[in-house]
């Protein structure tokens, strides 16, 4: 009788000692399933904001892009102006030039 009970007592222990390994196991398990979610969290927020900042940065460059092109358009349209206005200086003085000549 004694000796079947050891043997329970025994088993038991190995059962328990067995559990407490599965245990382990499964904590440490757990702790890397935790340390791979941290860290594709913090890789996703590394990239949201990778994403944010390009935008950003995306967004100022076609900005000055916009004020440089409309800074060029204004100094087109200025030239015209001038070249028109030249234009027409050179067809007044034509006309002049043609009516002194008729008159002479």
């Amino acid at each position: 009788m004694l000796q079947k009970e050891e043997i329970v007592r025994r088993t038991a222990e190995q059962q328990v000692a067995d559990l407490r390994d599965r245990l382990t196991d499964k904590k440490a398990h757990c702790q890397s399933l935790e340390d791979k979610h941290r860290h594709a969290y913090e890789a996703l927020e590394h990239y949201r904001q990778s994403v944010k900042e390009q935008r950003e940065q995306d967004q100022r460059r076609h900005e000055q892009q916009i004020q440089q092109l409309q800074t060029e358009l204004r100094q087109a349209q200025q030239t015209i102006v001038v070249k028109q206005e030249e234009q027409e200086d050179i067809t007044r003085l034509n006309q002049e030039g043609a009516r002194l000549v008729a008159e002479v």
